[in-house]
């Protein structure tokens, strides 16, 4: 039994690990597509797509930290 409850929080860990690399690669990826579009279009607000990924990956990282049920 204590095994299969050590395999679950195994789990659970690299899961949540894996929301925290998920939740930083793709905010990199929305501030290089915002430094991008600003380079390529210049002053049109077109390069403010580019928080479209990095704020709905701040959510991820957010849950990931602070409100996932811990794991023990």
């Amino acid at each position: 039994m204590e095994l299969l409850r050590e395999e679950e929080r195994r789990k659970a860990g690299k899961s949540r690990e894996g929301m925290k690399i998920g939740g930083l690669v793709n905010l990199d990826i929305g501030v290089g597509l915002m430094v991008f579009l600003r380079s390529l279009v210049g002053n049109e607000p077109v390069y403010l797509v580019g928080l479209i990924p990095g704020l709905s990956n701040v959510a991820m990282l957010v849950y990931a930290l602070f409100l996932a049920p811990p794991v023990e």
